[in-house]
């Protein structure tokens, strides 16, 4: 993503953090990235660009921090509470941030859905990869390393809208760590 693609992304999550995705417009948009909406509209042709690029982005980020920490990563563990960071607790405090913040997270329409799947193939695709010294353990347990990661990412993913608060959140994945460790025989 261009530089000028990242400032009026950026400037659309403070708008959806404000106001909502639904109530969000193109120029409430190009007025928070101090533009005109002309400039905005030369980049993007209507609000679901802004959303579907504004969502590609944040997987960009949070997936670029979850192959980070997972190479810088001592043990599974560690691996673990860098994956659940970024898929699950700071997708939660986005969630809980402001009005109709739920949009930004599962997509408020086709547009948003479309990117939201194509988000969760690429948090599947580093999972896998972040697991993949642990596949002999993987395939002990009677997994295959695709469908655990998958089984990993969607059960994290749904603790972030199942949580009914940060603690439980945190608890939650607490417990999923602690079931994954000890299926792997991995301390």
């Amino acid at each position: 993503m261009i530089e000028r693609e990242v400032k009026f992304v950026e400037a659309a999550k403070r708008v959806i953090s404000r106001y909502g995705v639904k109530r969000t417009t193109m120029a409430d948009i190009a007025e928070e990235a101090g533009v005109s909406r002309q400039t905005l509209y030369s980049v993007f042709s209507n609000k679901d660009e802004v959303l579907r690029a504004t969502l590609r982005h944040q997987a960009d980020v949070w997936i670029g921090h979850i192959e980070d920490g997972c190479a810088k990563a001592h043990d599974l563990g560690e691996r673990l509470d860098t994956i659940f960071k970024w898929l699950a607790l700071e997708p939660y405090k986005l969630l809980h941030s402001g009005p109709d913040s739920e949009d930004l997270i599962s997509g408020f329409n086709e547009a948003g859905k479309s990117q939201i799947e194509a988000n969760i193939a690429r948090y599947q695709k580093a999972i896998q990869h972040a697991f993949e010294p642990y596949t002999p353990q993987i395939e002990a347990a009677g997994f295959g390393l695709k469908p655990f990661a998958d089984f990993v990412c969607t059960s994290a993913a749904a603790y972030k809208h199942d949580a009914r608060s940060r603690p439980h959140l945190s608890m939650l994945l607490a417990s999923l760590k602690s079931v994954i460790l000890t299926t792997l025989k991995v301390d």
